[in-house]
């Protein structure tokens, strides 16, 4: 968990699941970590829409080759927490 503004803590794994589950069409419960985006209905506009809903959530870019590795929910999570980390007690606060 991190921290944001106002002393909020923020579960990432749960808040990258419920962009993934707005995107495609499965509930949160469906996103275990091991979950490929492919077998979950992903198409390439879907993986686009998930990424670009992640960098305006948290604040974060995502470049082609790191959005080519996202093949599980696991990847993507893992992903985030690692830009949102490198935030961490900088100026800058990577999830407003």
């Amino acid at each position: 968990m991190i921290e944001i503004a106002n002393d909020a803590r923020i579960d990432i794994a749960e808040e990258v699941r419920k962009v993934i589950a707005f995107h495609l069409p499965v509930a949160v419960t469906e996103l275990t970590e091991d979950a490929k985006l492919t077998d979950l209905g992903a198409d390439s506009i879907d993986l686009y829409e998930v990424i670009m809903s992640l960098e305006e959530k948290f604040g974060i870019t995502i470049d082609d080759r790191d959005a080519q590795r996202f093949v599980t929910v696991g990847d993507a999570i893992a992903f985030v927490k690692g830009e949102v980390g490198r935030f961490q007690g900088a100026d800058r606060r990577p999830y407003c």
